[in-house]
């Protein structure tokens, strides 16, 4: 293949991937990246205001080191956060990506959960029972449950990149930017009933059925940290969250960082001229 034609390839192959940047930055729709260093108050960089975590039962700062910047610890014993769900009622579409460490594995421990103590909501995130593997429930408005769990106990005192995705046909459940679990599964997805459209999720907790406190029953409290949490109205495909797991929340992309992508392109170019010039 001469210069001219490994440009052009290159030059295709750059469209496409930024064009699949482009729809997975405009499907995001919440993105918490726990870089605050003080308050109670976790930003969320899509809504803003709206879309605020709060901080709850925490005894002195949760502000550590995250996996990119900072991060938020949780005790497993009464911290947790609550926000606006970011889903929309009634969704058939939607994805989250994360990255979390366990310290220890409680039983039914959360990573993200719009469910309520006696009712089902939309997703129900975390930890299974038992065997304490990455799980994730979906709930549709037929009853219709789905269930994809990894099957081997969740590792501890590691970060760990973790994801799950809904298409209307399909379930998925990431660790590390690959699948490990999958299921067809379609319907709507609702919010427990007695949060009417005003959905709730919980972080690192599974609230009551209002949405307003933990579950007296299964709080399921997590034990370690998060990082870097998104929210998407669509379903992600493989390859980017592949690309969220290398990159980040704050650099969906999946291309090469711009400078090295800019020089190499710059060099062919550079290459094919002096070719032309001999």
């Amino acid at each position: 293949m001469d210069l001219k034609r490994i440009v052009l390839v290159m030059a295709m192959v750059s469209c496409f991937l930024l064009g699949s940047v482009a729809s997975a930055d405009a499907d995001l729709i919440a993105a918490y990246t726990f870089d605050e260093t003080s308050g109670i108050m976790a930003a969320d960089a899509v809504r803003g205001v709206a879309g605020e975590a709060i901080l709850e039962g925490f005894d002195g700062s949760p502000w550590v080191d995250g996996v990119i910047g900072g991060g938020v610890d949780l005790d497993g014993v009464n911290d947790w956060m609550s926000a606006v769900n970011p889903i929309a009622q009634g969704a058939t579409a939607m994805s989250f990506s994360g990255w979390v460490k366990a310290d220890s594995r409680p039983i039914w421990s959360s990573i993200v959960k719009n469910w309520g103590g006696a009712q089902a909501g939309q997703y129900h995130f975390g930890l299974q029972a038992g065997d304490g593997d990455l799980s994730d429930f979906l709930f549709n408005t037929s009853g219709d449950v789905s269930n994809v769990r990894e099957g081997s106990p969740f590792e501890l005192d590691t970060w760990t990149h973790v994801a799950f995705t809904f298409d209307g046909s399909t379930h998925k459940l990431f660790k590390n930017g690959a699948v490990v679990a999958e299921a067809a599964y379609s319907g709507a997805l609702n919010y427990p009933a007695n949060q009417g459209d005003d959905g709730v999720v919980g972080f690192g907790v599974k609230t009551n059925d209002d949405g307003l406190a933990p579950d007296p029953g299964a709080p399921g409290f997590w034990d370690g940290a998060y990082d870097d949490f998104g929210f998407w109205s669509t379903a992600l495909t493989d390859a980017e969250v592949q690309t969220i797991y290398t990159n980040g929340l704050e650099g969906i992309s999946i291309v090469p960082e711009p400078t090295s992508f800019g020089l190499a392109m710059f060099g062919l170019v550079m290459l094919l001229r002096l070719r032309r010039r001999q």
